[in-house]
């Protein structure tokens, strides 16, 4: 099975450029511009790896 990544930045052109990046190279991602759209994937989903610029979409993220 492949690994799955949620990749979290409010920057969409950074977001899909990492996810063309990953997904390239074998992960499956999913992505999300805000904590909520994160919050709700995190509940949908398991996943390996969580990736974010560590900027405003997961302050106080927990």
């Amino acid at each position: 099975m492949k690994p799955r990544l949620l990749l979290v930045d409010d920057n969409r052109t950074i977001l899909f450029a990492m996810r063309e990046y990953f997904a390239e190279r074998g992960y499956r991602v999913s992505c999300a511009c805000t904590k909520n759209e994160a919050e709700t994937l995190l509940a949908e989903h398991a996943y390996t790896a969580l990736i974010t610029a560590g900027t405003d979409p997961l302050s106080g993220f927990r």
